[in-house]
This record gives structure tokens, C-alpha cells and sequence, in this order.
């Protein structure tokens, strides 16, 4: 077993988590396969079909560097008045 540190800002993962979090559910985990190959043919005509019927682009929300930024400057300005 290998444990991977995975920084909070690494937002990226979490929408390729959803996809193969869809696939299991939607469609691995009602069938039963055969064989690796079925399997296999099974996920890409699931693709195939996710991308021509539901795919969308996807809306880019992180703003985690700019949250950080103001907090230093906050803590920067609150050092120069002493408040801390």
C-alpha cells in the first residue's frame, strides 16, 4: 500500500473523482461482466455515449491561491498595527 500527500489546492482531482465515481455507479456496479474484454467494451460505448449525449464543459470554480493571498495581506496589515 502507497499513501500519496495530495495538497488541498489540487482541486483538478475532484471532478476526474466524480467521472469514475459515475461509472461505478451508473454502470459497473449493475452488471456483471464476463470477461476483462466485456468490460472494457462496455466502458467506452458508456463514454462514447456520455459524450455525445450528456457531456458539458466543465465550469472551473477554484479560487484557493486568491483566498491565501488576501489572508497574508490581512496578516500582514493587522502585523504593522500590532494587533497581533
Amino acid at each position: 500500500m502507497r499513501f500519496v500527500f495530495t495538497p488541498r489546492h489540487c482541486s483538478w482531482l475532484n471532478p476526474i473523482e466524480n467521472w469514475f465515481s459515475k461509472i461505478q455507479r451508473q454502470l459497473i456496479n449493475r452488471t456483471s461482466f464476463t470477461s476483462k474484454s466485456t468490460l472494457c467494451q462496455t466502458i467506452e460505448r458508456y463514454i462514447n455515449c456520455y459524450n455525445q449525449h450528456w457531456l458539458k464543459p466543465l465550469k472551473w470554480k477554484f479560487k484557493g491561491f486568491i483566498k491565501i493571498l488576501i489572508l497574508y495581506q490581512l496578516n500582514a496589515y493587522c502585523t504593522s498595527l500590532r494587533l497581533f
